[in-house]
């Protein structure tokens, strides 16, 4: 694995949660993610995860989700980690501003 600086490892850090637990799986965040950690991913395990490019984590069945999720960790050589199977926390947003009682009579 390359020596990251402190920002590389923040961003390799944030890409890997999104690449796990965000809404969708896409290949193409495991790609950089290797790249940036200088690890060459191939094979037929990486072919496997290829086919489920695109895909919700929420339509691939389980035990398949946490097996996916497992060989991620797994191709990028990265020690093994509790693969939770809930999903990402959503950011709150915040309530849109009231813009006070909407008046549809303009002769009132």
């Amino acid at each position: 694995m390359n020596k990251l600086t402190q920002f590389q490892a923040q961003a390799a850090s944030i890409t890997l949660h999104k690449l796990l637990y965000g809404d969708n799986f896409y290949i193409s965040d495991l790609d950089k993610l290797a790249k940036l950690i200088g690890k060459e991913i191939g094979g037929r395990d990486y072919d496997a995860l290829h086919g489920m490019h695109c895909m919700k984590w929420a339509e691939i069945p389980e035990p398949l989700r946490t097996q996916a999720r497992e060989k991620v960790v797994e191709l990028l050589g990265l020690p093994p980690i509790v693969i939770e199977a809930k999903k990402m926390p959503d950011i709150p947003q915040p309530e849109p501003e009231s813009r006070g009682k909407l008046r549809l009579a303009f002769w009132k």
